[in-house]
């Protein structure tokens, strides 16, 4: 009979996994606090730029030999490699391609799940196989989403036997492809409508709201214009004022 798949279920820890102590826990942090911060909306990366920086962090602070970004090419049915970093990865490109149906690690990704394949577990022949084709020993395939819907996977391996899949790597590298996709989503979604600009009447109506002694934030639920316009053009009035008085 087949051996149980091993793509579904994460990996135990092994026995010789990088040893975890200080140095490799705050790099790691390190690295994920600046995804975080190349991830906010005003620092206006494009998702490439992203998703390779996510890559970057997960190949340095896995560590892993190599890393890439596989997009589910949705008319074709199967998770691809599009990028990556890594030692001998141009060969890896050239052969990740992973059917999205049946019963394989696409297959698992396509559900939303993570896929583990390692040669110190029990794989299917098939698992195993690609195993061979990749010229890895431990694989870890984490999905990519964007409301809800699996738009691709990061890949990510160790070449040695030795090294296998240890639990501390999965939850960083967890971390590093959600501060990644989240950061696709937000490029992903619609930019918000522009408020339109008042007629002067109606912006010097608001103005003299806030003249009056109202709240900033109440004038701006209620109007739609953000408190930082409510007061420029606050300050703009007031400047005008004054430079009005000066002249008479």
């Amino acid at each position: 009979a087949d051996a149980p798949a091993a793509s579904q279920a994460p990996p135990a820890a092994t026995a010789n996994p990088p040893v975890e102590g200080p140095p490799l826990a705050a790099l790691r942090e390190r690295l994920a606090r600046g995804l975080d911060e190349a991830a906010r909306p005003e620092v206006g990366y494009d998702a490439h730029r992203l998703l390779l920086l996510a890559l970057e962090a997960a190949l340095r602070g896995g560590p892993f030999d190599r890393a890439c970004f596989c997009a589910l090419d949705v008319a074709a049915g199967t998770f691809r490699a599009r990028f990556g970093l890594g030692d001998g990865v141009e060969a890896l490109l050239a052969r990740l391609a992973l059917p999205a149906a049946g019963q394989g690690p696409g297959a698992t990704l396509a559900r939303g799940d993570e896929a583990f394949l390692s040669t110190g577990t029990r794989l299917q022949m098939a698992d195993a196989q690609l195993l061979r084709a990749w010229g890895a020993a431990s694989v870890a395939l984490v999905p990519v989403s964007v409301a809800g819907t699996t738009i691709g996977a990061v890949y990510v391996d160790r070449r040695a036997t030795s090294a296998g899949l240890d639990a501390t790597a999965l939850v960083y590298l967890r971390r590093v492809v959600g501060a990644g996709g989240g950061a696709r989503a937000r490029l992903r979604a619609p930019a918000p409508p522009p408020v339109a600009e008042p007629t002067p009447e109606a912006k010097g109506a608001l103005v003299l709201r806030l003249l009056r002694g109202e709240s900033p934030a109440a004038v701006a639920a209620e109007s739609g214009v953000p408190v930082e316009r409510l007061e420029r053009w606050r300050e703009e009035f007031l400047a005008g004022a004054v430079a009005r008085l000066g002249g008479t």
